[in-house]
């Protein structure tokens, strides 16, 4: 649950930014996310400033 605590404590991170924060390869810290946003704990919403990028923000289901 590194991952989960990462974007509690930083909304809005960015996958790249949120593997070196984890300290992991991107496509791993893609995988995580994916678990992650299956179980409804967090979602990807599209970056204002870059169209290519998407934005992890924890959800009120993963909120204590």
């Amino acid at each position: 649950m590194a991952v989960l605590a990462r974007v509690a404590k930083r909304q809005g991170v960015n996958q790249a930014t949120l593997a070196d924060l984890v300290g992991v390869e991107p496509i791993t810290i893609c995988r995580m996310v994916d678990r992650l946003e299956a179980l409804g704990l967090v979602e990807r919403r599209p970056d204002p400033n870059d169209r290519r990028a998407r934005l992890i923000h924890m959800t009120e289901a993963a909120r204590p």
